[in-house]
């Protein structure tokens, strides 16, 4: 008998205008999964929340968060277009 996948969780880390949105699924295996946004050209990181994250992973442009919220209330998912 496997695991039903579960609703998504959307969370956010914001520390001085810098985001980490996290998209926590479970899948029909019943692995958790997180996706979240993924810019390839930085390098390096940062904390945020006191956790490190790297620099691919962090957002600054608030509106891209808003999108992500925003989409998630009206699908209860984020698209993988917007969320790796």
């Amino acid at each position: 008998m496997g695991v039903s996948p579960g609703k998504p969780e959307l969370e956010l880390r914001a520390e001085g205008g810098r985001y980490i949105l996290m998209l926590g699924e479970i899948d029909a295996k019943g692995d958790h999964n997180v996706r979240t946004f993924y810019d390839p050209r930085p390098t390096g990181g940062d904390c945020i929340g006191g956790e490190f994250f790297g620099d691919s992973n962090i957002v600054e442009d608030f509106d891209l968060v808003l999108r992500a919220f925003c989409e998630f209330a009206e699908t209860g998912n984020v698209s993988h277009d917007l969320m790796g």
